[in-house]
């Protein structure tokens, strides 16, 4: 049987591995992604109607978010592998 602690910690690092994965799905989306927004920019970028331009803004914006998800995951990836090892 496994304690509480055991227990708690299994789950902590359960996540740990999950984040980290997930984090690194994500990275992998990301450099995909702005491989791809610069296909788009190097095609539309240079135009000058607001909505070419607005496209570009929402697909670096959404490039932005998801890196900084990314890094998100990681971090908790990280703190939570250090909580499990120390419990």
């Amino acid at each position: 049987m496994v304690s509480q602690i055991g227990q708690v910690k299994q789950s902590v690092a359960a996540i740990a591995k999950q984040a980290k994965s997930s984090s690194n799905e994500l990275g992998n989306f990301t450099r995909m992604f702005k491989q791809q927004v610069g296909d788009v920019n190097a095609l539309i970028g240079q135009s000058s109607q607001s909505a070419d331009q607005k496209v570009i803004a929402a697909l670096n914006d959404a490039s932005a978010a998801v890196e900084k998800a990314a890094q998100a995951l990681q971090s908790a990836a990280s703190t939570a592998e250090s909580y499990a090892n120390s419990i």
